[in-house]
C-alpha cells in the first residue's frame, strides 16, 4: 500500500499570504497617513492674530482650497511609501514650506511710509532699509510718499513634523499593523 501526501497543501498558501500581507500594507499606510492627515488639521487653528514662533500657524481664510487645512495624503503602490502634506498653491515659495521650515519671501502687499526729502534723497528709511518712491514731493505737507522693497524674514512654526512625532508616540502606528494580515487571511 502506497500513501501519497501533498506536502505543499499541509503549510500555508504563499499566494494567499503575500495577497494578505499586500492588502494589509495598503490598508494601513492609507490608514495611518490618514491620522497624521487628521492630527493636523486639528492643530490649526482659525484665528485673527498670527501665532508664536514656534507654535503651529494660524489660518487666515475660510476657503475651503486655499488653505493650510487642505492636507491631501497620496499612497504610492510601486514604492510602498506615502505622502502627506499641504499643498503648494502659486507660483511662488510654498507658503506652508516657509512655514513649516521658516525662511524669507518677497513682501506680498505694498507699504506705504512717509519719508522726509533727506530720506527720499538717499533712497533709504532712516533705519536704512531701501525704498522705492510711489509719488512726487508734497511741499504742502513736506513729506515723500514711498513703498518699502525687499524680503519678509519669517520664524518657522512647524505643524507637520510634530504631527508625526505626536502620531508616532501616540502608538497609533503599532495599533494599526496589529492582528492586520491575520484578518487578511482568514
Amino acid at each position: 500500500m502506497v500513501i501519497t501526501v501533498d506536502v505543499k497543501n499541509m503549510f500555508f498558501d504563499a499566494p494567499k499570504i503575500m495577497a494578505a500581507v499586500d492588502a494589509a500594507k495598503r490598508r494601513n499606510l492609507s490608514r495611518q497617513l490618514s491620522y497624521i492627515r487628521r492630527t493636523a488639521r486639528q492643530t490649526l487653528r482659525k484665528r485673527a492674530k498670527p501665532s508664536r514662533s514656534g507654535q503651529a500657524p494660524s489660518v487666515h481664510t475660510a476657503d475651503k482650497f486655499a488653505t493650510l487645512k487642505n492636507i491631501p495624503f497620496f499612497y504610492d503602490t510601486s514604492t510602498d511609501s506615502g505622502v502627506v502634506g499641504p499643498l503648494k498653491i502659486g507660483h511662488r515659495k510654498s507658503v506652508p514650506n516657509i512655514l513649516e521650515f521658516g525662511g524669507t519671501a518677497n513682501r506680498r502687499k505694498k507699504r506705504y511710509i512717509d519719508l522726509t526729502k533727506q530720506e527720499a534723497k538717499r533712497g533709504q528709511t532712516k533705519h536704512g532699509r531701501p525704498v522705492r518712491l510711489a509719488t512726487a514731493y508734497h511741499k504742502d505737507l513736506d513729506y515723500h510718499r514711498a513703498v518699502i522693497r525687499g524680503r519678509v524674514n519669517y520664524a518657522p512654526r512647524p505643524f507637520m513634523e510634530p504631527t508625526f512625532v505626536k502620531e508616532l508616540k501616540g502608538g497609533r502606528v503599532e495599533d494599526t499593523w496589529r492582528d492586520s494580515i491575520v484578518e487578511g487571511v482568514k
